[in-house]
């Protein structure tokens, strides 16, 4: 699936979009224990407090980098006692405010949170399947438990997408079937599908991506990158129309964040730089690695405005702008 990508990107068929979001990890509890979750790289977090700290940082980010998006995750965000006051301050702030939930909390809570300001809902559903979903969680789960758990994810994703846009995300491993099944379902009801590699079987994940496209006669049509990130995407097309972007993760570093790493030389860094990342750790901290704890990993709101990492980003994104008024790509 890399391949496709790199393959558009040398056609000319792409669009460059630019970082232009930064994850806020409010919390680290779930009422799921899904086995390739990485929470964000901090299973130990604590809840999010310091919210004019929080406020702050997300307006330098958005001054200095131009970030319009703040994208709530935990865990479990539903789960943070004052999400509903927190989306309403970033977006009353005028920051596109959008979330990431297994879908199975309380229906009237994604209400109150819709009603405060969140404008995207991003429904984590890998399988339909309750034995798979079982299987997901460690220690595994009874079947009773995934057949109610779907159930409410899909009861989710109904009453929601008549409010604002949702969207199925799903992780994919070595097997596609389930993400075939994933892509009739939001196709029959009118949802957009966002499928995605699990991070630490990348080159399995690519290939059973690469055999799901194939599977639901789909091609690829163009290609999205997001400079800044190591995040990127394939837009692929099926024989009736239906589009959904692949999610992907290429190379890309930062030299003073990155040079000299041991994970990235023996080929375990997973991620490489995805973009900055909000979390409260005995304070309000940014992360800018996945995988790796500690200065310059993950540093202090004020320690990482000053930091040769938000430099360097600052400086990637701007060169990128440049490049893009010259250049006006389809």
């Amino acid at each position: 699936m890399l391949a496709i990508f790199n393959k558009l990107m040398e056609n000319g068929l792409f669009i460059d979009k630019h970082l232009s979001s930064v994850r806020v990890k409010l919390t680290a509890k779930c009422q799921w224990s899904c086995h390739f979750c990485h929470m964000e790289g901090n299973a130990c977090s604590q809840d999010i407090v310091d919210i004019d700290n929080m406020m702050m940082a997300l307006e330098r980010f958005r001054d200095n980098m131009g970030i319009s998006e703040v994208h709530l995750t935990g865990g479990e965000p539903t789960l943070h006692h004052g999400i509903i006051e927190l989306v309403s301050s970033i977006s009353k702030a005028g920051f596109v405010v959008k979330m990431t939930t297994n879908g199975t909390n309380h229906i009237d809570r994604y209400m109150q949170i819709a009603d405060a300001g969140l404008s995207e809902l991003n429904v984590s559903m890998h399988t339909m399947d309750a034995d798979a979903l079982g299987a997901i969680m460690e220690p595994q789960r009874s079947i009773r438990w995934a057949e109610k758990a779907i159930e409410t994810q899909m009861e989710t994703c109904a009453v929601m997408s008549g409010k604002l846009k949702v969207k199925v995300n799903t992780c994919v491993a070595s097997d596609e079937s389930e993400a075939v099944k994933i892509a009739g379902y939001a196709k029959s009801h009118n949802l957009v599908w966002r499928p995605m590699n699990v991070l630490e079987v990348l080159d399995e994940a690519f290939d059973a991506l690469s055999r799901m496209g194939e599977k639901l006669g789909a091609v690829p049509v163009m290609a999205n990158v997001s400079s800044g990130s190591s995040a990127c995407s394939v837009v692929m097309r099926d024989p009736d129309g239906f589009e959904f972007k692949v999610k992907l993760i290429r190379p890309f570093l930062i030299g003073s964040l990155c040079d000299g790493c041991p994970l990235i030389e023996s080929g375990r860094c997973y991620e490489y730089l995805y973009g900055p990342r909000i979390e409260f750790d005995n304070g309000l901290r940014v992360r800018s690695c996945l995988h790796r704890q500690g200065s310059p990993y993950v540093l202090s709101v004020a320690d990482y405005f000053r930091s040769q990492t938000f430099v360097g980003l600052c400086e990637v994104l701007r060169r990128s702008r440049l490049t893009s008024s010259v250049f006006n790509r389809p």
